[in-house]
């Protein structure tokens, strides 16, 4: 049994050494393998770490060995290189929605894939002027629950959370549990969504990822398959949240209270909100300046008025006024 054990130790040490400490430029003799070993109070022999060596080849890693001075082995194709790392580390940096802790972990992680020789350092440190200062970690997490909930083809419930002036949220005392089949995750500008099917309204519909909680799997079946397949994504985009890519307006609003989920649920997070009094809100919004949302303007009654810019109330003045048109 002790013979086992250290073979099996002396293995994955030597797995271990070629992965953190060698590459093409730096590669590692017999005599240093053996004084590595004896370090980890480890004894072994020349020809042993010979079949050691056959073994780690055997199970996929591209173990070389250099004639030409220095010689000595070495691990060559990794699974990343350098170049990707370097790649998956810029783009991790330059995110603006990942917080400046969790930028640096997924760094750090993706540097290890590396050796030590080639890991890059502090020279590739990017600074982001408009990365966001907080993000609610359980994000991810609640993520991962509809990534699972889909892989195992089940509905998800949840609690749905309400604004409130300052984008705090508290969980609706009065409100139901939502029941969803979800069937894609969906990033919108710096926001998440999980397009899912709700069998009560028989409808797809859009769910801000940052306002639920207390999310469960269950073990009922996802449903709403044959709706979702006959769905046009692109279509479905448009009609949600404006057309991709197409410059944005900044509107002003004069808004009630009650207005303000509509407003989070359809904009994201990135909404500037002012109290106007205790019965109003004032809000700012980049928004695609189109019949869209005109129409959605318009669903929202006599509870919001939009404010500026002129050249915008007048597009809006006019789009009512073709609209009465067709009663007239």
């Amino acid at each position: 049994m002790a013979k086992s054990y250290h073979q099996k130790m002396k293995l994955l040490y030597l797995m271990k050494l070629f992965w953190e400490e060698t590459d093409e430029q730096h590669v590692v003799s017999m005599k240093e393998m053996i004084e590595y070993l004896e370090k980890k109070k480890l004894r072994a022999e020349r020809k042993s770490i010979y079949d050691d060596i056959e073994a780690l080849k055997a199970f996929g890693m591209d173990i070389k060995n250099r004639r030409e001075k220095p010689a000595g082995y070495y691990l060559d194709n990794r699974m990343l290189n350098m170049q990707d790392c370097k790649l998956i580390m810029t783009a991790v940096q330059s995110s603006p929605w990942l917080t400046g802790r969790k930028a640096k972990e997924l760094v750090q992680k993706t540097a290890s894939l590396c050796s030590r020789w080639n890991e890059p350092g502090s020279e590739r440190q990017m600074y982001v002027i408009d990365r966001v200062k907080s993000m609610n970690e359980s994000l991810y997490q609640n993520l991962e629950i509809f990534y699972e909930a889909i892989k195992r083809d089940v509905q998800v419930s949840f609690r749905y959370m309400t604004w409130k002036i300052g984008h705090n949220t508290q969980i609706r005392k009065t409100g139901k549990t939502c029941l969803i089949s979800p069937w894609a995750v969906c990033k919108v500008g710096e926001e998440y969504y999980i397009i899912g099917y709700e069998a009560q309204k028989q409808r797809i519909k859009h769910y801000p990822v940052i306002k639920m909680a207390y999310i469960k799997l269950l073990e009922e079946k996802r449903e709403g398959k044959e709706s979702f397949e006959k769905l046009d994504l692109e279509l479905f985009y448009e009609r949600c949240f404006g057309e991709p890519g197409s410059p944005k307006t900044r509107v002003k609003f004069y808004m009630e209270n009650h207005l303000l989920d509509g407003i989070m649920d359809q904009f994201g997070k990135d909404v500037w909100i002012r109290p106007e009094g205790d019965r109003h809100f004032i809000a700012i919004i980049n928004v695609d300046v189109n019949e869209r949302f005109f129409g959605w303007l318009s669903g929202l009654g006599m509870g919001a008025r939009l404010l500026e810019p002129e050249c915008v109330v007048r597009q809006y003045q006019e789009f009512l006024q073709r609209l009465l048109t067709q009663y007239q």
